[in-house]
């Protein structure tokens, strides 16, 4: 009885219902206990007396198949035991033990029943609760399995990419990446793509990391580039044995436009002010970018990387800042000494972009614009492809239009003079591939210097 009283206490004390106990240990009858017909649970019965404290109560009803009188089975009193004698009473006795074992396993079965039930109980409100916190998010969360499938994803990422929910089911989150061209057009190596995915990659699966963060490029459903700040998660079982992944981006665009738009603006003006210091005029340093832009347009380069190129070649030479004006406003030309002194305006200029990927155009320009196709040019003396298409194509804008500009120690040259001395020096001091670009957009160049002329 007292495994029974303690049985019963759990019972309360884990706050079952009558309900789920007695449906528990019916089902545990019917479809475990056939050998044992002679117990019958009642669905009604109060759950107070699920501990036996009254075996006479209305909790069970035995049945045994005995010498008992129908009109006693199931009570058990003082009575009963009177009517069938010692010897009766004995197996009466006996019986009931043995039926109470069967129920004391049956009860032990349902309470481990219910504790199951309890604990999906509680897990599938846990998984609800955590599902409606992730629905509600106002950060775009996204859910894949190992296979990187999208599982889920929350009302914040299909405003984020602009799907619907059905278009991203499924599918793997490389759907709104938009592939290396989009990043070699920002700005992106070949190596440096790789690198972001393949380190991405290289951490999530490492256990002592287990989590990416990176700044990546996306693609919305409505063709627009979006700048991602993203976090990546592993998620891990309690051994930890990987299950799959969890994303979170963060639309970071507008503070990564701001910042170009503050470093352009800030490099624009050490731009214009060497110029300045120079003798040199706005309508120069214009001209540059939109010859430089022109050729790579006829070059079949990239649309964005002509629009760098119009931006950046302007800035060429930005480390004149650093040049005493006294051999920079010289108008005369400049000693031997002198000269030497002016070739560190491209080491100047590189140190003020370097270090800064998004101006890495800008730094491969300005250290290199002054090298030579054959080898002969400063300040490292690069030969051939070993100087950045960048800076090849600017040295061709820059010197043409030198040639075409007044200066204090020369006047200026025609468009002809000027073309004629280019091709000249192709493939010694200028790209063969880039002069020829030039040449064949020679009308447009005049057209362009013409309508930009300095008065």
């Amino acid at each position: 009885m007292e495994l029974f009283r303690a049985i019963g206490d759990l019972v309360f004390a884990e706050g079952v219902d009558a309900e789920t106990f007695l449906m528990s240990a019916y089902s545990i009858l019917r479809k475990g206990m056939e050998p044992f017909p002679a117990v019958n649970l009642w669905m009604d019965c109060p759950p107070r007396l699920y501990g036996f404290r009254d075996v006479s109560g209305e909790a069970m009803t035995l049945s045994w198949d005995i010498n008992t009188p129908r009109e006693h089975t199931g009570t058990l009193g003082v009575d009963v035991l009177k009517e069938l004698g010692a010897e009766g009473a004995a197996r009466f006795l006996d019986r009931w033990r043995q039926d109470l074992d069967i129920v004391a396993h049956i009860i032990a079965m349902s309470l481990a029943r219910i504790n199951d039930i309890n604990s999906a109980r509680a897990m599938k409100e846990k998984l609800l609760f955590l599902a409606r916190a992730i629905e509600q998010l106002e950060q775009a969360v996204v859910i894949t399995n190992l296979d990187s499938e999208i599982l889920e994803v929350n009302e914040a990422f299909l405003e984020f990419y602009g799907y619907r929910r059905e278009e991203v089911i499924g599918k793997r989150p490389r759907m709104v990446n938009p592939g290396k061209q989009v990043y070699a057009d920002l700005g992106y190596s070949e190596k440096d793509y790789d690198e972001i995915f393949k380190g991405m990659w290289r951490d999530l699966k490492d256990p002592e990391k287990g989590i990416w963060k990176g700044t990546v490029v996306n693609r919305a459903k409505d063709g627009r580039l979006i700048w991602v700040n993203l976090v990546v998660d592993a998620i891990h079982d309690d051994v930890g044995v990987s299950l799959g992944y969890v994303g979170m981006p963060v639309d970071i665009s507008e503070r990564v436009n701001r910042e170009k738009a503050s470093k352009f603006e800030l490099i624009s003006t050490i731009a214009a002010l060497a110029d300045l210091r120079d003798n040199e005029t706005g309508n120069h340093m214009k001209r540059v970018g939109i010859f430089a832009k022109a050729m790579a347009v006829n070059m079949g380069l990239p649309k964005k990387y002509g629009e760098d190129l119009q931006l950046f070649a302007p800035m060429h030479d930005i480390g004149k800042v650093g040049i005493l004006d006294s051999i920079l406003r010289a108008e005369r030309s400049l000693t031997e000494a002198e000269f030497e002194e002016m070739k560190k305006h491209t080491i100047l200029g590189h140190n003020i972009v370097k270090g800064k990927r998004e101006l890495e155009l800008v730094s491969f320009i300005t250290l290199h614009h002054h090298e030579r196709w054959d080898g002969t040019g400063y300040p490292m003396g690069l030969q051939g492809e070993a100087i950045p298409l960048s800076a090849r194509i600017t040295a061709v804008a820059d010197v043409y239009d030198a040639l075409r500009s007044k200066r204090p120690y020369k006047k200026p040259w025609s468009h002809e003079a000027a073309i004629q001395e280019m091709v000249a020096k192709r493939g010694t001091h200028f790209d063969p591939t880039v002069i020829d670009s030039f040449v064949t957009i020679a009308e447009a160049v005049e057209k362009i210097y013409a309508r930009l002329e300095d008065a």
